[in-house]
């Protein structure tokens, strides 16, 4: 069971809306909230219990609001290597989005990897998504022609 101090920091991501980012400010109060979640979760020991709500944040922000690249939430996820890869496979898995194809990009890019092709038949499977905005394809299909 997640600690209360987590369960806050849970509720305070999903309370965590597009119109509060403006592209317009640096640290939109959007950012801001986003960010202070992210040190707070960055510290802590208990990832696997806060991984998936941190991707349904980015599943559900991702397509509308510029989350950065890295950004804060690429940021606390790769402090976790390997053990956010599942997280990461499972979000894709579910609802596809810019930033988590990016992600795979950049694993794709560390070297060599015995589950490559794992990650490229993902990829693949994004590009006939109905979920998958054509943000997200365009991304997949990029990475396909430069690491396929």
């Amino acid at each position: 069971m997640a600690s209360p101090d987590l369960l806050v920091l849970i509720r305070d991501l999903e309370s965590i809306q597009p119109e509060e980012f403006d592209e317009k400010v640096l640290l939109s109060v959007g950012a801001k909230k986003l960010s202070r979640v992210c040190e707070a979760l960055d510290v802590r020991d208990d990832f696997d219990d806060w991984a998936t709500p941190l991707f349904h944040t980015m599943e559900r922000l991702d397509d509308s609001v510029d989350l950065g690249s890295p950004g804060p939430i690429v940021d606390v996820l790769e402090n976790r290597v390997p053990q956010y890869e599942s997280y990461l496979f499972e979000s894709i898995t579910r609802k596809p989005t810019a930033l988590a194809v990016w992600m795979v990009d950049r694993l794709l890019r560390t070297g060599v990897r015995d589950d490559r092709s794992k990650w490229l038949k993902l990829l693949q499977g994004v590009l006939e998504s109905e979920g998958a905005t054509v943000e997200t394809k365009e991304c997949a299909e990029q990475t396909l022609e430069e690491e396929g």
